[in-house]
This record gives structure tokens, sequence and C-alpha cells, in this order.
């Protein structure tokens, strides 16, 4: 949602857009905190990221609507459902591994292996455009020499 920020920047009517940004983005450590306190396990400081993250990003696509006029449906069905899809995808696929092996590094290397051969097709084909895919390509040619 980093263009929503700039659009909201350019348009020169920030000040609610930075106090609500602000106040959420501080948010996470005191629902971390909270609920280290109330037994919660290091995993709950996660949780509590991953929370204030969605309500950050949230906030800042309807201000965006509102302040700018920008709409949510195309950013929702290009960024949000496919990412949406390759993270079930990834998680699904990696589960396999931890369902079927006991701990050991070998689960964590296969866990990996799996999920890295899931994520990176599908990112190619359903989270990067034509336009994109041909930035990395070239990219990638210039790093090994290739031209």
């Amino acid at each position: 949602t980093h263009g929503h920020m700039v659009a909201v920047s350019a348009s020169g009517r920030i000040a609610l857009y930075q106090v609500l940004m602000g106040s959420v983005s501080l948010l996470a450590l005191p629902i971390a905190i909270w609920w280290a306190f109330c037994g919660g396990s290091p995993y709950t400081a996660v949780c509590a990221i991953i929370i204030t993250q969605v309500v950050y990003t949230c906030i800042r696509v309807i201000l965006t609507r509102k302040i700018v006029k920008l709409p949510i449906r195309p950013w929702a069905f290009r960024i949000v459902i496919p990412l949406f899809a390759l993270t079930a995808l990834c998680v699904s696929i990696g589960l396999v591994p931890r369902l079927m092996l006991d701990a050991s590094i070998w689960r964590i290397i296969l866990t990996t292996v799996c999920s890295l051969l899931v994520f990176l097709p599908l990112t190619w084909f359903m989270i990067l455009n034509e336009d994109e895919r041909s930035f990395m390509r070239t990219r990638i040619m210039s790093e090994f020499g290739i031209k």
C-alpha cells in the first residue's frame, strides 16, 4: 500500500492520515505486552504485529479512497486476493512435510524446498504482471551478464 501513502501525501491532506497511521503503528507494542502479561507465548507478539498491520493496511486503503478517491476494488482483485491465494497454497504445501515427518532439520529443509517450489512459479505467473516479469527478466539477465 505504499502507492496509497504516496497518493495521500501528494494530495496535501495528510494530517488525519498521519495521526491514524502513527497511532495504529504504535499499537503493536502495547498489544504484545498485554498479551504477554496475560500469559501469551512469544508468538503472540507476532500475532499483535500481524493484526496491527492488517488494521493499518485497511485504514490506509479506506482513507486513500476518501481523500483521493482511489477505488478499493481494483486493488483488492489485483493484490489482496492473489496474495491470499498464494499464501494459502504455500502454507498448505508447507504443512505436508510437517504432518508427515518428525521434527528434524530435514523437515525444515523439506518444508522450505516444497514451499519455494510452489511460491516461486506461482508468484511469477499469479502475482507479477507482464511489465513486472519483463523488468525481472532484465534485472536477472544483467545480474548474470546475459544480453
